[in-house]
């Protein structure tokens, strides 16, 4: 349809073509000829593509058509409907993927094979793609011509080069330089460095020169350009003053760019002649080089055999005198010649200095023959050679230390070889010969095949000698390739040695080496390494190149690195992280500002932790998340020091070091802010001077802290289970170290404030559901932490124990009144009684709340005194607390009363004064004896669970001869409840409780006469109501029955069976058991029964029975 229409276009336009050529109208019809009107014509016919093209083409020109401009930008025109049939309406445009008006070739549907739907997708896709490619082309010529111009505009005078060399680089320059860069490296096979070089040009293909985007030949290499560089002579330029025409000057420059070109053809030349005559000075000293190592191979040699000969003419001396042969007439007289070499020619004795003398007459082969017969000699072997030349100079000791070394280190025991250590550096550091100082670097590193801790520091520190001897240039050319080598050894102790290297070596590397090639190492050794003890010394060593290393790039993935070791399963390398990684990412954080942003990344990975609660490790987790945070707030602080540190030195005229008195202790050595501070604490006067003052300006790290880590911790404290002690006693720490860094002042307007709203916001809606009926589910850590966390940092002062007292006497009876779970006080009370700094403190707010005149606070305050007791010394306790519930006992409120046997039974099992444990005894066997209480299921229910958690702690006596027979009494009541449920729950209770007393020790009438009974009543109602726990009843059966056969049978009267038979045996201990104190129970217990009375009159109702 798209070729249909566009020929009818076509022959349209010639069509009027033949109508404007062919009338003498031409020329009035054309004036009146408009765009707008073509437009509306060619959109009449649908002749789309047509319009198209015109209205990009009047775009280009800088027309704009306002009716092409509103049809092609209207989206209406160009959707998606169904086309029944291929004749349908030809106005129907199907949207493409034009960039500007069109969406994706993916909404053409599938048409019937004629094609012309095809036809005109493939149309328009074609005019988007030239479109494309000339703007392409276009942006590249611009960008050509401009560099060009730029070129043929550069300057001239030293003063505008110097200009030049100032002003900034432009993105296609880099481009086309990083291309030069990345070809000479690959072209002289510096292999690794081009890998690094790519690696931080990632936003360019440097081995496409198209990438570049200039319409320009590829450049020649580096090497052809530097060569080339001190070729371009500028002649000097000779002014005049003329008065000519264009003519004569256009000449001028005609001349002088003659000249310049006939000067280029000269260097050029000389240029090749100096490269021939340098190439043929380069072979001849090559051949002279190896005739000059020749030669002196040579005399070595000569030399060595001279001194061989030297020594053993020394080992027998001949005089001169009897060096001679007597002539013998018989015999034919031998030329002079061979009777010359016949002769042996030995220095006197005065010249070798012999105390001796040869008294034989013998010839020199004889005399050898001699020599080396006895002195056996090896002129073969090479330590004989060696012997035979011994050193005379330094350069000779040098090359003897280089030969002899390797030789030497195979005949040492591998304990001892690192006496050699010394000696291989001075050879390392001192022979001239590359190979062998190459040799040598790898002795040094192979010396020891498994090297000890202590081996391993003395390594280091010819390492760290040769770095400062030598210079880094040969640390790289010498050490460094040991290093790569031994990365992938197989022993351990060989690599453990590589990853402490490259932290020796950092100090001594510059800076981008560290970058590069030492951060590669250890990052290789960390990600490939199996053995935790290699990653512990490659984090130690990382932490030493944090020190020294400033790229961006490198921070984003020494932060990785940060995050994945503190994630790892080893514990070592966890540890290792904290304590010395840690610290120098937190510094490096700190200079870049962004120490914020990893405290937020492990604040939202707690937040993520403490929500999965079903892990079995969840506590674990957390804590350790809770301890990454702790080693980081140092650093945070000392970010908000740097604004306030002086620049001046320090006074030492006034003590500084009272400022550091309210910092916590240090979790790690390096954690310390007393040693990031450099013991200079005028900062830290300064800053508390600053928040001090009203409406203080905030710094941007303070701004963060108020806005948002604030916001952020009691977000956490909501978050956290009551259940989980553990985390909310180092949440508490964490809480409790942020105030304590910060200081008194700002903890009071910037962290307290916001507890304390949330907590009067808290109020108010529980307020509102209390009054609205809706039951109170309210359970939060927030009290704890804002307890022992923000208030107990400073509880030395007055300010903060009014603000704990104060917190108390709001928040118990808030909860008291609303009926909200009491929890979160439980914790927040038992955990404040532990510190003797706020121990009184917290128990005289309880006693004065017990007083209260709303009996539910009163219950609430008598029943977190239970965690007062038992903490301090028993005077206090008997003076104070015991009389207040004493006081309690007798309430006429039944849930205040009830609310006492827990302090009760904690008296029982934490006191030791016999007194005080006489009347708590008398008080809580009432509970047990007073027939009030015998249908008041409630408080049997909190007895029960009363001696669960302090029955075994209780005195035994006492144990057995009260709380055993009266269980058993109730256990045996129980048979006959009525109630299922209740008497389902009841049953559980009693096996609770007696699972816990069964582990003490209980006397063997207690045992046949109380436990054993108990156990059989019990074990009925678990046999009827709660079948899963029947095992557990009659494994405590079984226990109990074996441990009465082991004991001799008591004797024991008929009467006395009979009533042990029958039960009457468990009826209260006789009144020879009864103490003095029985006389106070029974005024106590008529004073009760008055004051029920009272309360009766009065309306309570509380009684369940």
């Amino acid at each position: 349809m798209a070729t249909n229409t566009k020929h009818s276009g076509d022959d349209g336009e010639g069509e009027g073509e033949e109508k404007n050529s062919s009338g003498n109208k031409r020329e009035s019809i054309r004036p009146e000829l408009s765009y707008d009107k073509v437009a509306s014509k060619l959109l009449k016919d649908s002749l789309l593509l047509t319009a198209l093209e015109l209205h990009a083409e009047l775009l280009e020109n800088g027309i704009e058509v306002p009716r092409l401009r509103d049809y092609f930008s209207n989206p209406a025109h160009f959707e998606v409907t169904s086309v029944p049939h291929k004749e349908s309406s030809p106005s129907i445009l199907r949207r493409t993927s034009s960039l500007n008006t069109f969406d994706s070739t993916e909404d053409f549907p599938p048409y019937s094979e004629d094609g012309d739907r095809t036809d005109e997708k493939v149309a328009v896709l074609e005019f988007e793609l030239r479109k494309a490619n000339e703007t392409i082309n276009q942006l590249r010529a611009i960008l050509t011509q401009a560099t060009e111009k730029e070129k043929v505009s550069s300057p001239d005078t030293e003063a505008d080069t110097e200009s030049l060399e100032e002003k900034k680089s432009y993105p296609h320059e880099k481009r086309a330089i990083n291309f030069l860069i990345q070809e000479y490296l690959l072209s002289h096979n510096y292999k690794l460095t081009s890998v690094t070089f790519a690696d931080e040009n990632t936003n360019q293909d440097l081995e496409d020169w198209d990438d570049v985007g200039l319409n320009t030949p590829k450049p020649p290499d580096v090497l052809h350009l530097y060569r080339d560089y001190g070729h371009h002579v500028i002649p000097p330029k000779e002014t005049a003053d003329f008065s000519c025409d264009v003519d004569f000057v256009t000449e001028m420059m005609d001349a002088e760019r003659r000249i310049w070109e006939s000067t280029k053809e000269e260097l050029t030349e000389n240029q090749r002649l100096l490269e021939e005559k340098t190439e043929t000075l380069q072979q001849e000293k090559d051949s002279l080089d190896e005739l000059a190592q020749k030669l002196e191979s040579d005399f070595r040699q000569l030399q060595a055999s001279r001194r061989r000969a030297s020594l053993q003419d020394r080992m027998l001396h001949i005089p001169p005198e009897l060096n001679r042969y007597p002539s013998e007439p018989s015999e034919p007289a031998a030329s002079e010649k061979e009777q010359q070499d016949e002769r042996v020619s030995v220095a006197t004795m005065e010249e070798l200095g012999c105390i001796n003398e040869c008294k034989r007459e013998v010839s020199k082969a004889l005399k050898r023959l001699l020599v080396d017969k006895i002195s056996e000699l090896d002129s073969e072997s090479r330590l004989s050679a060696e012997l035979a030349s011994i050193a005379e100079t330094a350069d000779d000791v040098v090359s003897l230390l280089g030969r002899s070394l390797p030789q030497v280190v195979r005949l040492v025991k591998k304990n001892g070889r690192e006496e050699l250590l010394p000696l291989i550096l001075c050879a390392v550091l001192t022979h001239p010969d590359p190979r062998t100082r190459d040799v040598l670097s790898n002795l040094l590193f192979n010396l020891i095949p498994r090297p000890d801790e202590a081996q391993r520091r003395m390594i280091l520190a010819g390492c760290v000698a040769f770095a400062q001897q030598a210079g880094f240039q040969r640390v790289q050319a010498e050490l460094l390739p040991q290093c790569w080598e031994q990365v992938d050894h197989k022993v351990i102790e060989r690599r453990m040695l590589v990853a402490q290297s490259c932290g020796a070596l950092a100090p001594y590397m510059p800076g981008d080496m560290v970058s590069s090639l030492l951060f590669s190492i250890l990052r290789q050794l960390l990600s490939d390494d199996k053995s935790p003890a290699v990653k512990c010394h490659a984090i130690h060593s990382l932490a030493a190149l944090t020190l020294y290393m400033d790229d961006v790039e490198k921070y984003q993935q020494v932060k990785e690195i940060l995050i994945s070791t503190l994630d790892a399963s080893d514990e070592s390398l966890v540890e290792a992280t904290l304590k010395l990684f840690l610290p120098a990412v937190a510094l490096w954080a700190v200079e870049r500002r962004a120490l914020s942003d990893l405290i937020v990344k492990y604040l939202d990975y707690l937040q993520s932790a403490i929500k999965k609660k079903g892990d079995s490790d969840h506590d674990t987790r957390c804590i350790h998340l809770v301890t990454v945070l702790r080693h980081f707030l140092p650093f945070l602080f000392y970010s908000t020091l740097r604004p306030f540190i002086p620049a001046d030195r320090l006074d030492d005229n006034q003590d500084w070091s009272v400022y550091a008195s309210r910092f916590p202790a240090a979790i790690s050595e390096l954690a310390d802010i007393k040693k990031i501070v450099g013991n200079d604490y005028r900062s830290v006067a300064l800053f508390d001077v600053h928040v001090s003052r009203e409406n203080f300006e905030q710094t941007d790290e303070l701004s963060w802290i108020s806005t948002e880590l604030v916001h952020r911790l009691l977000g956490i404290s909501d978050q956290l289970s009551l259940s989980s002690t553990n985390l909310i006693e180092v949440w508490c720490t964490f809480v409790r170290e942020v105030a304590q860094y910060f200081g008194y002042r700002y903890t009071v307007v910037k962290i307290k404030v916001v507890f304390e709203s949330k907590f009067q916001s808290d109020r108010e809606l529980l307020e509102k559901e209390f009054n609205s009926g809706v039951p109170c589910s309210y359970r939060t850590a927030s009290h704890v932490v804002y307890a022992m966390g923000v208030l107990m940092a400073f509880i030395g002062r007055e300010e903060y124990q009014q603000a704990l007292d104060a917190f108390l006497r709001e928040t118990i009876p808030a909860f008291a009144s609303f009926g909200c779970p009491m929890e979160s006080l439980r914790s927040t009370v038992e955990k404040l009684v532990l510190s003797a700094q706020s121990r009184e403190l917290c128990s005289k707010s309880l006693r004065e709340l017990c007083m209260h005149k709303v009996p539910s606070v009163r219950a609430a305050a008598v029943s977190l005194l239970e965690f007062a007791v038992g903490e301090g010394n028993d005077e206090v306790l008997s003076s104070q607390v015991l009389q207040i519930l004493i006081t309690l006992s007798l309430d006429p409120d039944v849930n205040v009363r009830m609310a006492t046997i827990s302090p009760f039974a904690r008296i029982l099992a934490t006191s030791h004064d016999k007194s005080l444990l006489e009347r708590a005894h008398i008080q809580f066997q009432s509970f047990f004896d007073d027939p009030y209480y015998d249908d008041h299921y409630p408080i049997k229910f909190e007895m029960l669970k009363a001696l669960t958690k302090y029955g075994p702690q209780t005195e035994p006596k006492y144990r057995d001869d009260v709380i055993l027979p009266r269980l058993a009494v109730t256990a045996r009541k129980n048979n006959t409840m009525q109630n299922p449920g209740l008497k389902k729950d009841f049953a559980l209770a009693m096996l609770e409780v007696y699972n816990a007393l069964c582990c003490c020790f209980i006397s063997d009438q207690a045992l046949r006469e109380c436990l054993l009974p108990g156990l059989c009543y019990l074990k009925a109602d678990i046999a009827q109501l709660a079948g899963d726990q029947l095992a557990t009843i009659e494994a405590l059966l079984a226990e109990t029955e074996a441990k009465v056969k082991k004991e001799a049978p008591v004797p024991q009267s008929a009467p006395s069976r009979e009533r042990t038979a029958s039960g009457s045996s468990l009826a209260p201990p006789p009144e020879k058991a009864q103490t003095k104190g029985s006389k106070i129970f029974h005024r106590l217990a008529g004073l009760r029964d008055k004051t029920l009375l009272k309360g009766k009159d009065k309306g309570d109702k509380n009684h369940d029975g």
